[in-house]
């Protein structure tokens, strides 16, 4: 389905991939069910040079839909995370920065590999995600570190998704 929506019984987590100009604000929710990462919901808002995103109707958007999953804590890279805190502070919800260093990249990529080597993953119907998820490379640098990539292209939602994978995984399900 394009949206899961909330059901009782669930552990939601939110993870957000800022950006202004250029490339995809992305936002997604999901949780794990029986050690499955379930998707609920993905979106991204596409500013331009000349109309460039503004955070808060953004946030004011993604406010609305995360009171509907009970979610008032959400994880986001770092980019402008302290503008973007207060953002949200004003609007009752709480971004917990998370920087995408090498190491999580690299944590969050292989806990979301792991999940769909065993078909572990399902994942909200979107075909811009779908084309960024095939079009991810891992790359080894000549100084022996791995990098994940969207082949030159856009990985946002790519990149939002595993870190939502991960952050869910770290979460856990409802006992």
């Amino acid at each position: 389905p394009p949206v899961r929506p909330p059901e009782g019984g669930h552990f939601y987590v939110a993870t957000l991939d800022p950006a202004y100009k250029r490339d995809a604000f992305a936002f997604t929710i999901g949780h794990m069910e029986r050690g499955i990462f379930v998707q609920d919901y993905i979106h991204a808002w596409r500013g331009a040079r000349d109309a460039p995103i503004r955070p808060g109707a953004v946030l004011d958007e993604i406010n609305a839909i995360t009171l509907q999953y009970g979610i008032r804590l959400l994880t986001s890279d770092q980019y402008h995370s302290e503008s973007l805190m207060e953002l949200a502070l004003a609007r009752g919800m709480v971004i917990e920065p998370s920087p995408l260093t090498g190491e999580l990249k690299h944590r969050m990529w292989s806990d979301f590999n792991s999940l769909l080597l065993q078909g572990k993953v399902k994942l909200v119907d979107h075909p811009d995600l779908l084309d960024e998820l095939m079009k991810m490379e891992r790359i080894l640098t000549k100084f022996g570190n791995t990098q994940y990539a969207g082949g030159g292209r856009r990985d946002d939602l790519a990149m939002v998704t595993a870190l939502c994978a991960h952050k869910a995984m770290q979460t856990g399900e409802p006992t």
